[in-house]
């Protein structure tokens, strides 16, 4: 009967000592859809001060800062909404951040995605647009996710690829 209390009792401790090691090797999921429609972001972040730095030097936000007559000079926290997205094959994250309040169009938010740059190591925004959805994709030979921005129209939807090239997003156009 003591056989049985001790495998018991050495079972319970090795599930509770492997539980942890387990819980970090699973990767965590990223949302890969936003929309401006409910600028819904599973795991929002809170947006370091460089970075809101960064966004009050964007046309959009310094005209809203303006005509809210805010004079603390960066934008109000409450007007973005953020997530990290991951790189491949590095540590560094990536801010995608969506425009509320004052940024929405009457159909559209404007998204940035938010690095480093390369030279100075201050933040940068790699890409910016309206739009009415952006996706994360599948990570290219950069090391970055191509990115799928979609603008629907009254006729149409229009669907753009992007991936990074020489520090920005550009249109991955088909290969011949």
């Amino acid at each position: 009967m003591m056989t049985a209390y001790r495998f018991f009792g050495f079972a319970t401790i090795l599930v509770a000592l492997s539980s942890p090691i387990r819980c970090q090797t699973q990767k965590i999921h990223e949302q890969k859809i936003f929309n401006a429609e409910d600028l819904k972001v599973e795991r929002p972040v809170e947006i370091p001060k460089q970075v809101l730095m960064l966004l009050a030097k964007d046309d959009l936000v310094s005209s809203a800062t303006e005509d809210t007559e805010y004079s603390a000079g960066l934008p109000h926290k409450e007007w973005f909404a953020a997530s990290l997205v991951s790189r491949d094959k590095s540590e560094e994250k990536l801010y995608l951040i969506l425009g509320k309040g004052p940024l929405l169009g009457s159909h559209v938010t404007t998204f940035w995605l938010v690095g480093h740059d390369n030279r100075t190591s201050e933040p940068a925004v790699l890409f910016c647009a309206a739009a009415d959805q952006l996706i994360i994709g599948k990570m290219d030979e950069s090391g970055y996710p191509k990115l799928t921005v979609v603008v629907m129209t009254q006729n149409s939807v229009i669907d753009t690829v992007l991936h990074y090239v020489a520090g920005k997003y550009i249109p991955e156009y088909p290969k011949k």
